[in-house]
């Protein structure tokens, strides 16, 4: 991601990210954009009139001159809004308001080859919008589709925010929506619950088809066709020979014990023993296998975290007393259990700490060549969500 070069009215650097293809953001613009506006002339010669206009051409509420209402209001006055044609009315006193075109087309799904089905969400009071089976939402009152293109989350879902019929908007994710429109769920706001839930069947959270990929089901079940490891990241494990030889890596003391067959304890102390067995020896991952490591301490940005830890430019994290290690994969990122067993993603921590600032609001980190496990501080980048 290219970061703005231009500079803000208190001097800072701009932080938003550069329009594609240019070094500049909407607000820095390289090229002054013009300023179009009505031009008409003024009365008493007092020169021409400089109100703003959208387009060249177009005049002002001022100068329009498409005829008037005329309706007749109170104390003897008229309407004084525009309309279209002479004896027309405007929409206040009976007019008929212009539909929108509309220009969907229907798609067909990747996956099954079924028709795209719109459905209005009038039913769980989003009357503004209709949703379509792969996931797309389209604006009646503006008669324009959402934009497509939405990068997902960390945990890989397309979230988009909705107004309802109160005029209050909602953020949730597009299977949610889906699930209250097509798979009659109930939505939950606040601290409300609902047993039920949307899961996809494939595992993959952007593939938003309610033809052959989403279902209603319970928490529990949903939990089974998560694509979890079998082993998550722990205390690294190596198997050396009686030479020195890094034979084998294991992720964990837990995968370590299963491929060799035995007890987990065994490999720890035999690991702190350094004792042989069978033709090897195993040892616990030190900083003479990993090489010269730059470390980064989080006492300046979080002195509130206990204990304290290092993180390297390489994704590495050391605790204070000295284990190396990488975080736990949880299917998708590498995740780190601080502060009484809350969770921070090691991408985030590594990009904090490093730069020294935290990450600000309506921002997140993300990963350039888009490997959730390579968290090396040369691939990351502040991205807006």
């Amino acid at each position: 991601m290219t970061i703005c070069s231009g500079t803000k009215v208190n001097g800072k650097p701009c932080i938003m990210k550069a329009l594609k293809g240019t070094t500049r953001c909407y607000y820095h613009p390289l090229i002054k954009r013009e300023k179009i506006v009505c031009g008409e002339p003024k009365a008493q010669k007092r020169g021409f009139c400089t109100i703003k206009v959208d387009n060249t051409g177009d005049k002002c509420f001022r100068h329009d001159d498409r005829p008037k209402c005329n309706a007749k209001l109170t104390r003897g006055k008229f309407c004084s809004n525009r309309v279209t044609n002479e004896d027309d009315k405007c929409l206040t006193h009976g007019g008929v308001k212009e539909e929108k075109k509309d220009n969907r087309t229907i798609l067909k799904c990747p996956e099954c080859g079924a028709d795209e089905e719109w459905k209005s969400m009038n039913l769980v009071s989003y009357s503004n919008y209709k949703l379509s089976s792969l996931g797309r939402v389209y604006n009646t009152k503006t008669g324009k589709l959402l934009k497509e293109d939405k990068k997902p989350t960390s945990k890989g879902y397309i979230r988009c925010e909705l107004t309802n019929n109160i005029k209050n908007g909602h953020n949730k994710g597009v299977h949610t929506w889906q699930g209250g429109v097509f798979l009659d769920i109930k939505l939950v706001y606040g601290k409300e619950y609902n047993p039920i839930t949307v899961d996809h069947i494939d595992g993959i959270k952007s593939h938003n088809w309610t033809c052959c990929n989403l279902r209603a089901t319970t928490i529990q079940v949903q939990q089974l066709n998560r694509n979890m490891p079998q082993f998550r990241q722990g205390r690294t494990v190596l198997k050396m020979s009686l030479e020195g030889e890094i034979l084998e890596e294991y992720i964990s003391m837990r995968k370590a014990a299963f491929v060799l067959n035995i007890y987990r304890d065994t490999v720890k102390r035999h690991c702190e023993s350094r004792k042989e067995i069978d033709g090897y020896t195993l040892r616990f991952l030190n900083e003479d296998h990993i090489g010269i490591q730059e470390w980064h301490s989080s006492k300046l940005l979080y002195p509130e975290y206990r204990s304290s830890f290092e993180v390297s430019r390489e994704g590495w994290i050391r605790r204070a007393n000295g284990v190396l290690f990488k975080g736990s994969f949880d299917g998708y990122y590498f995740v780190v259990g601080i502060l009484y067993g809350k969770l921070r993603f090691v991408h985030d921590l590594v990009y904090e700490i490093i730069t020294g600032q935290k990450i600000p609001d309506g921002y997140e980190i993300s990963h350039i060549n888009c490997r959730g496990h390579d968290n090396r501080f040369s691939n990351l980048e502040l991205t807006t969500q």
